[in-house]
């Protein structure tokens, strides 16, 4: 039992170490290195008490000795019959300690149960389902089941939490158990327990969308604060997200007012962010508010691919959102911001050449998407060094671009030769003859030349329908 105050005290300030780090006011780092400090810290306190142990031991075994022996020199004569039973008296040993079991053998040993709870449960679930003919269950019993999973999460969590005291399992089971709840909500909805207007293909699809996510709301809202988690705190906000995206559509907006409304949404997002910490309230959601309203634009860029069909249109979203996402680097210095920005310009231009109307032209337009990423550095300014990057892009692109083109190419033209995709191949090379000039990289120095000879080859069928060419070999051959 002395140990409990110190064990006690320790998991006081792990907590409290562990929060800090959440919060972002220590580093994982420095969280670390503290972390072990105090093991060590710690260990060296139990070894201090086992040792004082040890020693009150051996004094209490040594005093009785001490003792025999004063009395043998004041007294040198003593009683017989004292002595007699003195020495029928059995001897006293002392007590053994039982060892006990440092604190991270208990964490160890809470986490082996905990687990195999979660495991055996999770198995008898699984049998059930197994066993148990799923189509002729009632829609109530599936949704009721998804439910059930869900509840039983929760339930190992706050075993876990209360009574084997390991935060991090009951965490991961409080992950599970919310990741089932909108599956719970989707089910509503398949199995129309709702009725057939708030079903998945009902005409109030985006009304049972809506509802469902504000209930989700406050549920994640609750838990970010109570577990002081980041992770709750993104689960909120894209729930929030696609609330808005949901109650756009149930007032059925089209493409241009749905895109008009996330925008709003978005601008709302960074109004509440610097009033939020203007007034210093909610510090958790308010450092994470500022991050995910960069990141709300990719998302509101892929619901409008989920809620509309309109390519062209969300082809120009898609680029103009890659804008952004490149001034971003200039604002916030990342320059990670590039590799989204490149992969939304390019899923942008696919969007937009795959279904604009001339069809026959796309596959330039492919061929000159490399260029792109050439003379982008040279409207910015270089300060974060992103013009080597963009020209490994640019040569990344023009070989994609050359792959598609080409198979494209097989698919639709087979053997007859087009001016189009000889235009292309010229593009894409002249692209690669800059690059090796420009970088003096000898795998540009290398593909430059076959690019070039496919172009030339191109060029050569292109010229054999005109003068018809037998075979491929030059007359003065």
């Amino acid at each position: 039992m002395e140990n409990a105050p110190k064990e006690e005290r320790r998991r006081i300030f792990r907590n409290e170490l562990y929060n800090l780090k959440e919060l972002g006011y220590v580093s994982p780092e420095d969280y670390k290195s503290v972390s072990e400090a105090h093991n060590e810290y710690f260990l060296d306190l139990l070894a201090e008490d086992q040792q004082e142990k040890e020693v009150a031991i051996r004094n209490k075994e040594n005093t009785p000795v001490a003792f025999e022996l004063e009395s043998k020199k004041v007294q040198p004569s003593v009683n017989i019959a004292a002595k007699e039973n003195q020495i029928q008296q059995p001897k006293t040993h002392p007590a053994k300690v039982k060892p006990r079991k440092s604190a991270e053998e208990i964490r160890e040993r809470n986490i082996s149960w905990s687990l195999n709870i979660g495991v055996i449960m999770l198995l008898i679930g699984g049998l059930f389902v197994a066993t148990s003919n799923w189509e002729s269950m009632t829609p109530w019993m599936k949704a009721g089941s998804i439910a059930l999973v869900s509840a039983l999460f929760y339930g190992i969590a706050y075993i876990s939490y209360k009574i084997i005291k390991i935060d991090k399992t009951a965490f991961a089971f409080v992950v599970l158990g919310s990741l089932f709840l909108p599956i719970f909500t989707l089910s509503l909805g398949w199995f129309e327990l709702l009725g057939p207007y708030l079903s998945f293909y009902g005409e109030g699809r985006f009304i049972l969308g809506t509802i469902t996510s504000c209930v989700l709301i406050p549920i994640y809202a609750l838990l970010a604060k109570r577990l002081s988690s980041r992770l709750f705190v993104w689960f909120t906000f894209i729930t929030t997200s696609i609330a808005a995206a949901y109650l756009l559509s149930a007032i059925g907006m089209q493409t241009d007012g749905f895109y008009l409304g996330l925008i709003i949404f978005n601008t709302l997002l960074i109004a509440a962010y610097h009033q939020l910490k203007k007034r210093a309230q909610l510090p958790l959601f308010t450092k994470e508010l500022a991050l995910y309203s960069q990141a709300n634009l990719v998302l509101s860029t892929l619901l409008m691919l989920f809620f509309y069909e309109t390519h062209v249109f969300n082809g120009f979203n898609l680029i103009l959102t890659a804008i952004v996402y490149l001034s971003m680097i200039f604002i916030n210095g990342h320059k990670e911001y590039h590799f989204v920005f490149s992969a939304m310009f390019i899923y942008g231009a696919y969007q937009i050449l795959e279904n604009w109307r001339y069809t026959e032209a796309s596959v330039i337009g492919y061929a000159l998407l490399g260029f792109v990423f050439l003379f982008v550095p040279k409207f910015i300014d270089d300060k974060y060094a992103l013009k080597r990057v963009f020209q490994i892009t640019s040569g990344v692109v023009s070989g994609l671009a050359f792959l598609f083109i080409t198979a494209e190419g097989i698919m639709i033209h087979t053997e007859n030769p087009s001016f189009i995709l000889m235009t292309a191949y010229l593009i894409i090379s002249a692209n690669f003859i800059y690059l090796a000039n420009a970088t003096e990289n000898v795998i540009f120095k290398y593909l430059s030349p076959v690019f070039l000879a496919v172009a030339m080859f191109e060029a050569v069928l292109q010229i054999g329908k005109w003068i018809e060419f037998e075979n491929l070999v030059l007359p003065f051959f």
